[in-house]
């Protein structure tokens, strides 16, 4: 019906043919001249047009159809051909309902003749009345597995320790009740076994370490992320290896050797979000508009926000996502430690603060040690992307501003606290000039 030697071109000289049909969930139409067609039309009904009456059916059959070939057939005369008797006598006819009557004013000012076919001979209008609607339907449901998993089931053959485990789980005494086999797989604690496999460790010290999930973080990260997943003896010494010999590690991320000289840290706060310090990263490709990245961080849980910007931006515009974020979220600070770029050491920044009742203090010049906290919460932010492009750096655009200022920087463990920040941070809320000072 649609092949090449079937479909005509329309000739604007000779009259057009419409034919209808309508089903009980569809219609069809075709558009004709001199017994040949070039446009199709077959449309399942809206639910809403289910419970019509077979003459409004097949009245809103010729409606949709003149409408979609309008372009055809306005301005000339044309032919509709139908198999309900009734509409013959269409613009004759007394209107019952609104909507028939809505209807009707769609054929005003078009030429047309109505005429009856048979049904019999209405086969091409038919058939697409009755083309059949692909279901949605369920064969069967595949259950994805990583590969490995079959690994760790494989390698409890080969770990005598482990084998003897499985066994003993049969027995009426259970020697080992901190164990239990769980779909073929052996848990210790509800966390899944690692046999003696040094291949298989490394598979998963890779996905844990090396991937986006990872992001190369360090040791303690590593290694909580691990042991919350699996476990394995000696896994703490393997972790520790093998975080110290990564090559990429090694390649992207800096030195925190120690430095000469007398440091003169800054008082530790005794409530969080009450002293706070905040830096500017700028240089960033651009991803998504944004290429500048807003750090704020609580000097008592190390807790940060990364808050994304974009080139140019103000005094003002870095004050307003300060307010909506941070003042929204933890309250007005007793200070707030900047360096001295002319955004923090504008007027107006000057001035907010002053009425807000937050001290602001500066670094010193060439001396970003002052504020070592955040220096190196930003030696992390900048480490985090450069490890997971180093293979293909043109994913560098893509990925920046988005994996910053996403959640996975959030759960990273400082080891000093044990837990990461969210798990330290307790919310604090106060009220502007309500600070013993």
């Amino acid at each position: 019906m649609t092949t090449t030697p079937v479909l005509a071109l329309p000739n604007f000289i000779q009259p057009f043919t419409i034919e209808t049909d309508a089903c009980e969930e569809g219609i069809g139409a075709v558009l004709m001249q001199m017994g040949r067609p070039f446009a199709y039309l077959s449309k399942k009904l809206a639910p809403q047009h289910l419970g019509l009456s077979v003459y409004e059916k097949e009245f809103m059959a010729v409606l949709l159809a003149i409408q979609k070939w309008k372009h055809y057939i306005q301005g000339s005369k044309f032919v509709i051909k139908i198999d309900q008797q009734s509409l013959k006598h269409l613009l004759h006819q007394r209107i019952s309902t609104p909507l028939q009557q809505k209807w009707i004013t769609k054929f005003l000012g078009l030429d047309y003749e109505i005429y009856y076919k048979r049904g019999v001979e209405n086969k091409v209008a038919d058939a697409l009345s009755r083309k059949e609607i692909a279901t949605q339907e369920c064969w069967g449901i595949t259950r994805v597995q990583p590969t490995w998993v079959q690994q760790i089931k494989d390698n409890y053959v080969h770990d005598p320790y482990l084998t003897e485990v499985i066994k003993n789980k049969g027995k009426d005494q259970d020697i080992h009740p901190e164990f239990e086999v769980i779909g073929d797989i052996l848990r210790h604690k509800g966390i899944v076994v690692v046999g003696n496999s040094s291949g298989l460790r490394h598979i998963i010290f890779r996905e844990l370490h090396a991937s986006s999930v990872g992001g190369h973080s360090g040791i303690q990260a590593t290694l909580t992320r691990v042991k919350k997943n699996f476990f394995s003896p000696k896994m703490t010494s393997h972790i520790t290896q093998w975080v110290k010999e990564c090559e990429v590690c090694a390649i992207t991320k800096p030195h925190k050797g120690p430095y000469p000289g007398l440091l003169q840290p800054l008082p530790i706060p005794d409530q969080a979000w009450s002293h706070i310090s905040t830096y500017l990263i700028e240089g960033l490709p651009k991803s998504h508009g944004k290429d500048v990245i807003l750090v704020v961080v609580d000097r008592l849980t190390k807790f940060g926000h990364f808050i994304p910007l974009s080139h140019p931006f103000t005094a003002h515009t870095v004050a307003r996502v300060f307010l909506d974020t941070i003042f929204k979220l933890h309250g007005q600070p007793l200070s707030i430690l900047t360096d001295r770029g002319t955004v923090f050491a504008s007027a107006f920044w000057k001035d907010l603060f002053k009425l807000l009742g937050s001290t602001l203090n500066y670094t010193s010049s060439y001396h970003p040690e002052t504020d070592g906290q955040t220096e190196r919460l930003n030696q992390c932010l900048e480490s985090y992307p450069r490890a997971l492009t180093h293979q293909n750096p043109k994913q560098t655009r893509d990925r920046t501003i988005r994996s910053l200022t996403g959640p996975n920087l959030d759960h990273r463990v400082i080891y000093r606290t044990g837990s990461g920040p969210p798990g330290c941070r307790s919310d604090r809320i106060q009220t502007v000039g309500s600070f013993d000072r």
